[in-house]
């Protein structure tokens, strides 16, 4: 979706006597009072003001992928200068204090609240120091009877398969499933269909997109009502906001194409012994990643090869040879793999 910003006016006499005529005011007031969002400019940048994120004196329009409070879209629609963003920012041809004098918005007390700096922020800041918006804000087709139509139909599921408790989705990592296809669902990693790895297998690591497809059985799937947890669709799951699909703009490192970004995801970001982070050792064959120490036995950077495979995927590829002439756990350990080889 595109916005296109609105005429931009200032304010003045004349505007507020536009507002004023009882005709105008009632058609235009009830109009207003039934969107959920308005369509808003200042200076030249169009956004989307979120009615209820407003009233909670939240970051509340969203422009170009980014999420502003009134006082920061003032000084992203180049009008820093006025220091009034109530009338900066227009909604068609009114300015916002016309609204909220005529009681069709609220007057939150937006406070400058204290953001987290780069470096603990998963999403980061964009080029004028703003959060970089992480959720997704429009639908593809831009419309407002699409958005609609999801809210009901996640609202049709939660009928149809009954309730369950919130404390179930409130854990780091979600099991589920497509067919006869199991995985969990890693929420820190999670950024949209075809972006990030975070469902991880006994095998590998999968976007959704890709998870979908190891159900072979499956005609036509779609990870958004194809994959289930807990009994419910991943659509439901972001449409409860359990999921936060990040907007197409999102430049974090889950969503970022760079080569060592998504190699970084083909393995597991914690010791798959000690569940701590740190600099890892990944295995070739499989998603595990181990603290060198961790490893056993311990691994020396000096006797890495070109790839190497963990224990664990030793002893797996190596089951079908030391099991019928019962080869020991140190034979297997010892024994080479083609060009793998175990240090011990």
């Amino acid at each position: 979706m595109i916005l296109r910003p609105s005429p931009v006016h200032n304010f003045n006499q004349e505007t507020a006597c536009i507002f004023s005529g009882p005709s105008v005011n009632k058609r235009l007031g009830d109009h207003i009072r039934n969107q959920q969002c308005l369509l808003v400019s200042c200076g030249d940048k169009g956004g989307l003001l979120h009615r209820e994120k407003f009233n909670n004196s939240e970051p509340c329009i969203s422009s170009e992928g980014q999420c502003f409070t009134p006082s920061q879209f003032e000084t992203f629609g180049g009008k820093e200068t006025n220091k009034k963003w109530k009338t900066s920012i227009f909604y068609r041809e009114l300015p916002l204090q016309t609204l909220i004098e005529g009681g069709l918005l609220s007057s939150p007390s937006f406070k400058q609240k204290k953001i987290q700096d780069e470096e603990s922020s998963p999403v980061g800041r964009d080029s004028l120091g703003q959060p970089k918006c992480k959720r997704a804000l429009f639908t593809s087709s831009g419309s407002t009877r699409h958005v609609a139509i999801s809210e009901s139909s996640a609202k049709a599921e939660e009928d149809n398969t009954g309730p369950v408790h919130p404390s179930v989705f409130q854990t780091p990592t979600l099991p589920v499933s497509c067919g006869s296809v199991n995985g969990v669902l890693y929420k820190c990693r999670f950024a949209s269909g075809s972006r990030s790895k975070s469902i991880r297998t006994e095998e590998r690591w999968f976007t959704p997109e890709e998870f979908v497809k190891q159900e072979l059985t499956l005609i036509d799937g779609h990870w958004k009502k194809d994959i289930q947890c807990h009994g419910k669709t991943l659509n439901y799951l972001l449409k409860k906001q359990i999921l936060v699909e990040h907007c197409q703009w999102c430049s974090c490192n889950h969503c970022s194409t760079m080569e060592q970004d998504l190699l970084h995801e083909t393995n597991d970001d914690e010791c798959f012994i000690c569940n701590m982070g740190g600099h890892l050792l990944c295995c070739d064959e499989c998603p595990r990643a181990f603290h060198h120490q961790c490893h056993v036995p311990a691994v020396q950077d000096d006797s890495l090869g070109e790839k190497w495979m963990c224990t664990f995927c030793v002893l797996k590829t190596n089951q079908r040879c030391w099991q019928p002439r019962q080869m020991t756990e140190k034979e297997a350990l010892d024994s080479s793999i083609s060009q793998y080889i175990l240090s011990s």
